[in-house]
């Protein structure tokens, strides 16, 4: 065998751990083997290691922005092409959609407060899943309420010239 038997039950230890989804190991346990080939070995499980609590970390980031309603986008080369590059990708897809209800969303808030314009709505055109479903209800809600409340200002708009 190339490894000596005490490197070797190390290294199971470790890969039992990475195993369980553990990244964590006691790096000092190896540096007792003074070797190339040890060295290499050691090496890369500290960079499987270091790599691993990276993507952690950045997928701690994610939840956290979701938690907090920021969501900020993964920073472009933090996507590296690796297994977990569609995950982040995906994620900032979903970013750019929230950011695009976000503003139609203001857009419509503004023509109503700002302008008077109490027919806007939201458009649902760009919008899928439970979001298309409460934007589609809230306009739908909506409806009738407009409709009475066009019906009184018709009436308003009367009163005068009836006088």
């Amino acid at each position: 065998m190339w490894i000596n038997d005490h490197y070797y039950n190390e290294l199971v230890k470790v890969l039992i751990g990475f195993s369980e989804n553990r990244v964590d190991f006691d790096a000092q346990r190896f540096e007792s083997f003074q070797n190339e080939k040890y060295n290499k070995l050691t090496n890369l499980l500290k960079d499987i290691t270091a790599n691993t609590k990276a993507h952690i970390n950045t997928n701690i980031k994610i939840m956290t922005s979701l938690e907090d309603g920021s969501y900020a986008k993964i920073d472009e080369t933090t996507i590296k092409d690796n297994d977990f590059k569609i995950f982040y990708e995906k994620y900032n897809l979903l970013v750019n959609h929230h950011d695009r209800i976000s503003r139609h969303i203001l857009r419509v808030q503004h023509s109503i407060t700002e302008k008077g314009k109490i027919d806007s709505r939201l458009d649902v055109d760009e919008v899928r899943g439970k979001w298309f479903d409460v934007i589609a209800n809230v306009n739908l809600i909506l409806s009738p309420y407009l409709l009475r409340l066009k019906k009184l200002l018709q009436l308003l708009i009367a009163l005068p010239l009836a006088s």
